[in-house]
């Protein structure tokens, strides 16, 4: 069995390490709910992107070097 080795040795090691508080409001499902909201937004974003590059090669006209 491999003896258990600390991940952060090597910052702790350059006095680098600082250990931070988690805030105790983050749950898991208040980090679904906000993967949701950005997937929302950003199926909102880009359809209106969509349909703007839509427009924008239907009216696009090629200029012919002949």
């Amino acid at each position: 069995m491999q003896s258990e080795t600390d991940p952060y040795a090597v910052p702790k090691t350059m006095g680098i390490f600082q250990m931070l508080e988690s805030p105790k409001d983050i749950t898991t499902t208040l980090v679904a709910q906000r993967i949701i909201t950005n997937h929302q937004i950003y199926m909102i974003r880009n359809t209106k992107k969509e349909a703007s590059e839509k427009k924008y090669y239907a009216e696009k006209q090629y200029v012919s070097g002949d």
